[in-house]
């Protein structure tokens, strides 16, 4: 039976690293957002900072705001659908783990 066992300790490795790797997408998902939220944040602040003239701010935004505005409504749906879809994909490989090593002592 060692060989069933060194192949289920093989796939545990496997699944381990697969869970990392969506552990590490979801981490780069959030930071990506957050930092699309940040710079929307302060664009759209420093928009709010320029004399009152309705024409400067209009450029501004077009320059500098309206295609961070859209990156960042983008994201919020993207990144909540990305979000949930890793989520569930790392409670699936987490239940996958805890099985294949419950499973090994059998085949000691």
């Amino acid at each position: 039976m060692q060989s069933v066992k060194e192949g289920l300790q093989g796939w545990l490795q496997d699944l381990k690293t697969e869970k990392q790797n969506a552990e590490e997408r979801l981490r780069q998902a959030k930071l990506n957002f957050e930092l699309t939220q940040v710079k929307f944040n302060i664009a759209t602040s420093a928009k709010e900072r320029l004399p009152h003239k309705q024409e400067v701010q209009d450029e501004f935004y077009e320059q500098h705001v309206k295609q961070l505005e859209q990156s960042y409504e983008s994201f919020i749906s993207s990144y909540e659908e990305t979000r949930k879809k890793v989520y569930r994909e790392i409670q699936y490989l987490e239940t996958l783990i805890r099985r294949v090593e419950e499973s090994l002592p059998e085949f000691e």
